[in-house]
């Protein structure tokens, strides 16, 4: 299926719902097709507009509001905005999406609720999303996965390659991108295999993110290839650097064996921060991060002072106590060689809370150099990284990131 408009705001499929008269639309089925929108060619250095480009407008496959509430006939209203949403009334129980190829669109799938009984049932598996040939002018420009309106959609075993040069977030999946009603996704067994954010006006890149909601489960999923360049002007911001994973708000999350692995360079002038895991300046309570291989071995080219970067496995701010009440255990934390490789970075000063594998001693919490110290300190229970390593995963290659046989079966991915 091909889209040959070449307007902003439109979709190759579209499912369009209403409030009241024709709300609902249940039990659909989009499998085994190749999706092919309306933004061809739009990697390029020349499209950057957040509103007016294609390459930030465009759906392979949308659903929100736009249905008449009395014609049940009636074609739906345009498409008026990127976060066009649809609220509780309306129904699209067990929506299905699977095993499609979805390119030349800002985003691949988008589902964009506002209710939690909105899309029950959700599930977006086996989709190849974007381009696996890095630098090709053709893609997916914004977000590969995007959905909301749930309590229990699932992501699941979807292939993603996100990169552009618009002046705004890319994201390889994002359940909650245009609703803070969302909870309860699991995402699992996905591979996210690039995302490139080209433009320096200071966006995030993201591989998965969780901008609201609570009690997601995130397990074995492969990430990497998260690369941004941020603005020259705002260094050393976990808002504008790049994450593997990134929870921003929410409680209650369960980040368990996924393996993400931040490599490549970043042309950065002045200074960058990225983190295979983070969490945001109001987010993450009561969640429990175990069993995960965090790589970061993310160097940088052109930097002034590269002692103003950091490139770490974990990124967590500063003023976390035992209220904060989350696990962190069983992890691989593995850093490259570069001045600016660590294990973790607390609090967003540069040179103030960064720890690398020599200041990690499973051991003990002591003495106050030790990043056990600070963790242990993070859940009641002060056992924190007690059973945390700091140790190459032995990746069977540099492109596959299974690990040897009898390493540390626990911390596994998928």
């Amino acid at each position: 299926m091909t889209d040959t408009c070449g307007s902003t705001f439109a979709s190759v499929i579209r499912i369009a719902l209403a409030t009241s008269g024709t709300n609902t639309a249940n039990n659909n089925t989009f499998k085994n097709l190749i999706i092919n929108g309306n933004a061809p060619g739009l990697n390029i250095p020349t499209e950057t507009s957040v509103d007016l480009s294609r390459a930030n407008t465009t759906y392979g496959i949308f659903a929100a509001s736009g249905a008449s509430t009395s014609n049940q006939t009636a074609a739906p209203t345009a498409i008026t905005g990127r976060f066009t949403s649809i609220g509780a009334g309306a129904t699209a129980t067990n929506l299905t999406i699977s095993n499609n190829r979805i390119t030349s669109v800002a985003r691949g799938t988008s589902i964009q609720g506002s209710a939690l009984t909105v899309f029950p049932g959700l599930l977006i598996s086996s989709n190849t999303i974007g381009n696996p040939v890095a630098g090709d002018p053709d893609g997916v420009y914004n977000t590969g996965v995007s959905a909301s309106g749930s309590n229990n959609g699932v992501i699941r075993d979807n292939t993603i390659w996100v990169e552009s040069y618009i002046a705004t977030s890319q994201t390889g999946i994002d359940p909650t991108a245009t609703s803070v009603n969302t909870s309860g996704f699991t995402i699992e067994r996905n591979r996210v295999l690039r995302v490139v954010g080209k433009n320096n006006t200071g966006a995030i890149t993201f591989g998965i993110s969780l901008l609201s909601g609570d009690g997601h489960i995130v397990r074995n999923n492969f990430i990497t290839g998260i690369v941004n360049r941020p603005t020259p002007t705002i260094p050393f911001n976990p808002s504008i650097g790049a994450m593997g994973i990134w929870i921003n708000r929410g409680a209650g999350h369960k980040i368990y064996h996924n393996t993400v692995v931040m490599s490549g360079n970043t042309p950065d002038p002045t200074g960058n921060l990225t983190a295979a895991f983070g969490f945001g300046n109001s987010s993450g309570g009561n969640s429990d991060v175990r069993n995960n291989i965090l790589v970061n071995t993310q160097t940088q080219s052109g930097a002034v002072n590269p002692g103003a970067s950091g490139f770490v496995c974990l990124y967590v701010p500063s003023g976390r106590t035992s209220t904060f009440n989350t696990i962190f255990n069983n992890n691989d934390y593995f850093q490259g060689s570069a001045v600016n490789n660590g294990i973790a970075q607390v609090g967003q000063v540069a040179g103030t809370g960064f720890y690398t594998a020599a200041d990690f001693d499973a051991g003990t919490t002591t003495p106050a150099t030790n990043f056990r110290s600070i963790s242990s300190t993070w859940f009641l229970a002060g056992t924190n990284d007690n059973a945390s390593k700091v140790v190459d995963p032995m990746f069977v290659s540099a492109t596959d990131f299974h690990i040897f046989a009898g390493f540390a079966d626990d911390q596994r991915g998928c």
